[in-house]
Parts: structure tokens; C-alpha cells; sequence
């Protein structure tokens, strides 16, 4: 909701979308983080329930988002801080791509991963894309290379299956076509 709302103030240069996302972020900040911790869920004014995968990428995406919409540094800030804890909790070293949920024993059926979108796009498709973004808005082309692993990972999953993957195959576009990049140089008065 917030990304949609900041990118829609941006496109139709209404203030009042962007706004309302900007609420909405902070009242996360302020309610859905304790000691630097993304929670899942707020009821009845407590927030609780650590986040899972999904929780994590969508937050990033909200803060880019909010940064090309308003270009205050804070958003981006963030974005990037939240990126690092992301890619430190739930990263597989192994085989790459993010796993579902933190490393936790009570998993009975172990750690999972998933590209497939569904109502909502999967946090490996939403990743991707954040990923890029990140690497192109500072220059930090490490950021860049997770897309590809998770591309990799997912592989073939991502030949078979279009339709159930638009989020990644939109990250793959992204990737493969021609896109230029502007930098602007100066003083600031």
C-alpha cells in the first residue's frame, strides 16, 4: 500500500498520496520496529509476532518508493539498513535466494523458499527488483549480484512458469534492457 501510494503522488504529482504513504511509514516505524526489529503484526495497540520474509521485502519497497517520490534521504537510508538485516536473517548462503521465515528449530519441515506470486508477489520476486534498485540508486553493484543468485536459484521455475512469477520476470526486464542512468554533479546552494 505505501509503495503503491508513493508511486502514484509521484506519477500524478498529488501530495496527498504521498502523504498518506509517509503516514503510514512512519506509524510503522514507530509501532512495527522495537530494538531494531521488524514485527509482523499490530493489534490492540501491541505489536508482535517477529517478521517473516515478506514483511521484510515489502518494507524495503516501501522505502524506495518513498524516496523516488520524495528524494529524502531517510527513505533510502533506511531502505538500505533494513536490506542488510534482511539479507543477514533469511539470505541461504548455500544455494541463494531467501528463505521464508529466520533460521528457527521449531520448523518441522525445515527452512522453505519460493519465487511463486500469488495474491500478493513473493519476497524472492520482490527482492529482486529491490535488490537492483538499491545497486543502481548508490552504486553498490554487490546488491545487484543477489538478483542473480536468486535468478539462478530459482532457475528453472522461472522458464517454466511466467505467469506465476510476473514480479521476477519484471526485475529480469529490468535487468536485460537498455537502461540509463543519470548523474548529476554540483554544488548545493
Amino acid at each position: 500500500m505505501i509503495a503503491a501510494l508513493a508511486k502514484a503522488g509521484f506519477v500524478f504529482q498529488e501530495k496527498e498520496f504521498t502523504g498518506l504513504a509517509e503516514n503510514a511509514f512512519r506509524f510503522l516505524e514507530e509501532h512495527l520496529i522495537k530494538d531494531e526489529e521488524l514485527l509482523h503484526r499490530y493489534m490492540d495497540e501491541e505489536a508482535g509476532i517477529t517478521a517473516m520474509a515478506d514483511d521484510h521485502a515489502f518494507l524495503i519497497w516501501a522505502g524506495i518508493e518513498l524516496y523516488q517520490a520524495t528524494f529524502k534521504p531517510h527513505y533510502l537510508e533506511k531502505s538500505l539498513e533494513w536490506n542488510q538485516q534482511f539479507i543477514e536473517k533469511f539470505w541461504d548462503e548455500e544455494s541463494g535466494g531467501f528463505y521464508l521465515s529466520i533460521a528457527d528449530e521449531d520448523q518441522v519441515y525445515g527452512r522453505q523458499k519460493q519465487i511463486y506470486d500469488g495474491a500478493i508477489p513473493s519476497a524472492n520476486s520482490v527482492s529482486m527488483m529491490n535488490c537492483i534498485r538499491l545497486s543502481r540508486l548508490t552504486g553498490n553493484t554487490e546488491l545487484e549480484s543477489y538478483t542473480d543468485q536468486i535468478g539462478k536459484a530459482f532457475s528453472v521455475d522461472l522458464i517454466r512458469s511466467g505467469s506465476s512469477i510476473t514480479q521476477s520476470m519484471q526485475a529480469i526486464q529490468f535487468l536485460n534492457a537498455d537502461a540509463k542512468e543519470i548523474s548529476l554533479i554540483g554544488e548545493t546552494r
